[in-house]
């Protein structure tokens, strides 16, 4: 993932930054993903900043066979651990459903919307899309 989008993540949701995570493949690669499933680490990261589980771990946000992949570990009560293995198989699932071009939803005719070609343009549907969803 751009690092612009990386850092937009991070404003809002430290926790997500790859360097709380030094010793995992996670503080290497940080969001080894498409620019287009940006809308779906905000959404990772708002449900995540919700529960609050004990002891986070991000150990990989990567990309593998077209599928979003979250590896992410928490200690804690076991109504912790069931949430944030619920929201890892939801966030991945929806992967399917969205370009990793440029974040549109896949349709039988899909094109990639053009910001997906223009890096101003892609930190600019970030941004907003932060403020739109009130996240920022």
């Amino acid at each position: 993932m751009n690092y612009e989008l990386e850092k937009l993540i991070v404003k809002r949701f430290p926790f997500m930054d790859r360097k709380c995570y030094p010793n995992t493949d996670f503080g290497y690669g940080g969001f080894d993903i498409p620019d287009g499933w940006f809308p779906l680490i905000v959404q990772f990261a708002k449900e995540l900043d919700e529960i609050k589980p004990s002891d986070l771990v991000l150990f990989q946000v990567k990309e593998k066979f077209n599928q979003l992949i979250i590896c992410a570990e928490c200690s804690g009560p076991e109504k912790d651990l069931l949430a944030l293995d619920a929201l890892e198989e939801n966030i991945e699932k929806l992967s399917f459903s969205l370009c990793g071009g440029c974040g549109e939803f896949l349709m039988p005719s899909h094109v990639c919307h053009p910001r997906s070609q223009n890096e101003d343009a892609l930190i600019e549907w970030a941004a907003l899309y932060l403020e739109d969803t009130n996240i920022a």
